[in-house]
């Protein structure tokens, strides 16, 4: 009983010295703080980039919905005798596979692979960046060297 007393007491002595000592994260250097500061650029743009992917995706969900309408329309009121009717809903049919195949392997993987890629600066900058502190001087010749808007080497 004492053992397991003397084994609890020292694991909340360990846990108390943990605490009572913090540890303070060293701010980022120039360097790091410029390399953030391009990674919050490169970040700005990917996020712009993926909106205007999902809003083609979006043009082209729509494309597909209409075809959709047009198609129903067209086998309600076809004569499913006439070789007319009959080429026409094939071509229509034809068409809307071809719509199908630019959402799903053109737009949606584009937009997919933009999500990718911000999720992955995102995550490098919050391992990189947004641990560590930035002082507001580091912060400020990061950017009057990087200039306005900010010069950043390609990745």
């Amino acid at each position: 009983m004492l053992r397991w007393l003397a084994v609890v007491l020292v694991g909340v002595g360990v846990g108390v010295a943990g605490l009572a000592q913090p540890s303070y994260a060293q701010a980022l250097s120039l360097e790091e703080v410029k390399s953030c500061l391009c990674q919050e650029e490169d970040i700005s743009s990917l996020r712009g980039e993926l909106t205007a992917r999902e809003a083609l995706s979006h043009e082209h969900e729509i494309v597909l919905g209409q075809l959709e309408a047009t198609i129903a329309d067209h086998r309600r009121l076809m004569d499913p005798e006439s070789p007319i009717d009959q080429n026409t809903l094939k071509g229509l049919l034809a068409q809307r596979e071809r719509q199908r195949e630019r959402l799903r392997y053109e737009a949606r993987a584009a937009e997919r692979d933009t999500r990718t890629r911000l999720n992955d600066a995102v995550n490098r900058y919050n391992v990189e960046c947004a641990e560590r502190p930035m002082l507001k001087s580091t912060v400020a010749a990061a950017k009057e060297d990087l200039g306005d808007p900010p010069q950043c080497p390609a990745p």
